[in-house]
């Protein structure tokens, strides 16, 4: 039977064994070039104001941000 080990030994061998399995993945490279971002052929769709139609309430307008772009978290 094996002999009792510390924790501070199960630890360190707990390590070595992560860092075994995360080196052996192999890394590949993505070559894949497709468009990244928004559909370019996305149409913007002219929706009627409230005050066009009558006895119509639609959707309410997007508002800009106006959060300082130096604001952002990354």
């Amino acid at each position: 039977m094996k002999e009792e080990r510390t924790t501070r030994e199960l630890r360190e061998a707990l390590t070595k064994k992560r860092n075994a399995d995360r080196n052996s993945v192999k890394i590949t490279k993505n070559r894949n070039f497709d468009h990244v971002g928004p559909d370019p052929d996305a149409k913007v769709i002219k929706r009627p104001d409230t005050a066009d139609v009558p006895d119509y309430i639609g959707k309410p307008k997007t508002k800009v941000s106006r959060k300082l772009q130096d604001s952002l978290p990354y």
